[in-house]
């Protein structure tokens, strides 16, 4: 939700010029039969994208949802989609604990963060 002064920028992480309902309208016809569509939401969007998902015939494969710490409430939502039906998998993830970055974290950045 915070724009930075880079309107490029604001263009690509911000659903000004794409909404999610396009996002999903355009993204059922390129699937294949087997293909996979991922998208990482703000929290608070992730129900409203999910019913679209829904309504266009695409299957919720799995859910991640991520919080900070323990403590804080849910921030990010991961979400893997595709055309075959399945069951959703749902977990919960936080990035941090007390020792630093947690192991659920770590492993499913790693190739990502230099540092973990």
């Amino acid at each position: 939700d915070l724009k930075s002064d880079n309107a490029r920028r604001n263009i690509a992480l911000h659903s000004k010029t794409l909404t999610l309902q396009e996002l999903v309208d355009v993204a059922f016809p390129l699937l294949s039969e087997n293909g996979k569509f991922a998208v990482l939401l703000p929290f608070y969007r992730s129900k409203v994208f999910e019913q679209y998902v829904a309504d266009a015939g695409l299957c919720l494969e799995e859910k991640v949802l991520v919080r900070q710490t323990e403590k804080h409430s849910f921030f990010r939502a991961m979400l893997l989609l595709g055309k075959q039906k399945s069951q959703t998998h749902t977990r919960e993830i936080c990035i941090k604990n007390q020792k630093g970055y947690s192991s659920d974290f770590s492993t499913l950045l790693e190739s990502y963060y230099l540092n973990l």
